[in-house]
């Protein structure tokens, strides 16, 4: 589970691009992952070196141990192109961070298109990513409809039969306007 707590932040020394040990200790104003982190919870962090020539952004599991742990997942921003950092020695300071994507999450709001399609003269509408992809369990699409966020986590389409008056074009009281 995603949690987000606020002045978390401890230093470590670890090198190169796997699990990161903590210190244990945070700086004056800030609490450390333990006192406030769930183990076993997915957090969003950033890890920085003093200078801040090597930085990352990204989505990892925080481990209460001997020593606290934060296995990096997921990377969203890094100096290394987007790609896990191999870091060098020295200090780096590790943080609870809100990313660019806490902020798309905040809106609520995933990009999407309606893709109309035509098989025996019926037609089918689909809701799909920009991309062209259905939406799935780990690749929703978040449409925010009154004050609830509703996700769509599976394709989803509507196939409208030929012949069938979907509209009541037909009707007596519709015969008169365009359609």
């Amino acid at each position: 589970m995603l949690e987000r707590k606020d002045r978390i932040k401890e230093e470590t020394t670890t090198t190169g691009t796997g699990t990161v040990s903590l210190s244990g200790t945070a700086p004056t104003g800030f609490r450390t992952f333990v006192s406030a982190v769930t183990s076993g919870a997915t957090v969003r962090y950033l890890i920085e070196t003093t200078d801040q020539s090597e930085w990352e952004v990204g989505e990892g599991v925080f481990t209460d141990g001997t020593p606290d742990t934060l296995t990096r997942v997921t990377v969203y921003a890094s100096s290394n192109a987007g790609s896990l950092v191999d870091f060098s020695a020295g200090t780096k300071n590790v943080a609870l961070v809100f990313t660019a994507n806490d902020a798309l999450e905040l809106t609520n709001e995933t990009p999407y298109k309606i893709v109309p399609s035509v098989t025996s003269n019926n037609l089918t509408v689909a809701i799909k990513h920009l991309d062209g992809s259905d939406p799935s369990a780990g690749n929703p699409i978040r449409k925010r409809i009154g004050d609830e966020i509703r996700e769509i986590t599976s394709a989803l389409s509507a196939e409208l039969t030929a012949g069938t008056n979907w509209c009541n074009a037909g009707s007596s009281e519709l015969a008169t306007k365009e359609i």
